[in-house]
């Protein structure tokens, strides 16, 4: 199983042809249990695009997420870990790492869990 650290989850990284189904998993998760899975993990990924969102990931769940701006399809037994805003931002807003720590502090922040089969 790879582990995909990521700080979003588009249908667009699954990849499907037209009328092709695929059945996804999505669960809502804390962050120790968000650490115990990444702890667990032997092969990681990151495809998180912005250097200050990888850098607040890195100090969350305790391991190196190195930026990595690239386009992602799910493959089978892959599993994605999303670290992600928990509202929608202004049209634009790109956030420094502080403030992203900031909005870490007040709850603003959700970690999910996808697998796709």
């Amino acid at each position: 199983m790879r582990l995909v650290l990521a700080s979003t989850f588009s249908p667009n990284m699954l990849g499907l042809s037209e009328g092709e189904e695929r059945a996804v998993f999505i669960k809502r998760i804390s962050l120790e249990t968000a650490r115990d899975i990444v702890k667990k993990a032997t092969d990681r990924y990151s495809i998180v695009g912005h250097e200050s969102t990888a850098r607040l990931m890195s100090e969350m769940l305790g391991v190196n997420v190195p930026a990595n701006r690239v386009q992602y399809l799910i493959k089978d037994y892959d599993t994605v870990l999303v670290v992600t805003l928990a509202f929608r931002p202004p049209e634009g807003k790109v956030y420094t790492y502080n403030e992203l720590r900031q909005l870490y502090k007040e709850g603003k922040i959700a970690i999910y869990i996808v697998d796709a089969l």
